[in-house]
């Protein structure tokens, strides 16, 4: 069944609390400003393959309208699963605030890898690059 394809990108700028989100072992990314990308999925994968993005708090929203199950995952493009989640038909979504550094990430649909999306993520203006940190000390 083809799925009517659309798109849409919601960038909005929101305060959190630290008790928002949980970003890992010792993570705590306190009250900054979060941004929201939606993505959406079709019967063809995903609407938009590629999303540029500043580094920081992003909240990644998957919807989709398959009668089916999915396992979503994000990770490092070349890297390990940094998350996963399992979509249920009643839900159709995934919404989770992930902390971004600098570098290339993919989100992708388990059980159909072909269907991915890009999200290239770039330094913040005076944030420094990954590992120039290190460099400096």
């Amino acid at each position: 069944m083809k799925l009517k394809m659309a798109i849409a990108v919601l960038m909005t700028g929101i305060g959190l609390g630290a008790s928002a989100m949980a970003q890992g072992p010792g993570t705590d990314v306190g009250r900054t400003q979060e941004r929201t990308l939606l993505l959406v999925l079709t019967g063809n994968g995903f609407a938009q393959k590629e999303f540029t993005i500043a580094a920081g708090v992003t909240r990644i929203l998957v919807r989709h309208r398959l009668p089916v199950d999915l396992t979503l995952r994000l990770n490092r493009e070349a890297g390990p699963v940094l998350r996963e989640a399992a979509v249920k038909v009643a839900n159709r979504r995934w919404n989770e605030a992930v902390l971004f550094s600098p570098g290339r990430y993919r989100v992708e649909v388990a059980e159909a890898p072909e269907w991915h999306c890009v999200l290239t993520v770039v330094a913040r203006t005076g944030q420094p690059e990954a590992g120039e940190e290190e460099r400096r000390r």
